[in-house]
């Protein structure tokens, strides 16, 4: 790999910028300042440095974000904010998508990427991936719900969901969890018990939560653990 791509890479900066920076003697490559942007590296092996801090490279970006309701989860749009709208310029990167989205009038955990191949894994109804949910609800008689959800919600079109489990809270609050994402799909399981949803905020993907110090339209990088527990997610459901 060229070095200036390695940077390009690895801060989110553009070829003429990585350019500029190895021009001006700010980059080594395992302790050998780099004369070319052309340098051939391993990216895997090779310790590169700008101003004198090692730099981590890294193809991919997996970005958690809470998302504020009225926020489109889409790329772009030309009428209405979307969930990218939100990444600031320097984690803005080109292939940016949304992994699992959430509607319009909808909060909580999104997760946005680049990694094409994580996401589809990630997503893929085989893989039984869960997404946990916070539902406020217009009434809290909720008898029976527990088994309805677990033998499995018939929907106004007739499809049977997948078992998902219900645990009631207080005034008229509970959690959900489901292991697949039909269009409107909470929603449409509670309208067929007769409930209506007034709030939904998804609180966890899998064994990933979302961070409670994240405000709404706030983001950041996962963690490595917290990647980690995705191909946990992943790989325990590996067919």
């Amino acid at each position: 790999m060229r070095i200036d791509k390695y940077i390009c890479d690895t801060i989110n900066i553009t070829r003429s910028q990585a350019k500029r920076l190895i021009s001006a003697g700010r980059v080594l490559a395992d302790n050998v300042k780099a004369k070319s942007p052309a340098l051939q590296i391993d990216e895997n092996t090779c310790t590169v440095q700008l101003d004198g801090k090692t730099l981590k490279y890294s193809r991919y970006i997996y970005i958690m974000m809470n998302k504020p309701k009225g926020v489109l989860s889409a790329t772009m749009d030309r009428h209405a904010m979307t969930a990218l709208d939100l990444i600031d310029q320097k984690d803005r990167y080109s292939d940016l998508f949304i992994a699992g989205r959430l509607d319009k009038d909808s909060t909580g955990f999104l997760l946005i990427t680049n990694d094409g191949a994580f996401a589809h894994d990630l997503l893929s109804p085989k893989r039984h991936v869960n997404k946990t949910y916070e539902v406020l609800l217009s009434h809290d008689d909720f008898y029976g719900y527990e088994q309805a959800f677990k033998k499995g919600i018939v929907l106004d079109d007739g499809y049977v969901c997948k078992p998902a489990v219900f645990t009631a809270l207080t005034e008229c609050r509970c959690i959900i969890k489901i292991y697949e994402g039909k269009f409107h799909q909470i929603k449409r399981m509670f309208k067929s018990l007769g409930n209506e949803v007034v709030n939904l905020k998804r609180i966890a993907m899998g064994d990933v939560s979302l961070d409670p110090c994240l405000k709404e339209g706030e983001y950041r990088r996962l963690t490595d653990e917290e990647y980690e527990l995705f191909l946990n997610e992943i790989n325990k459901n590996n067919l």
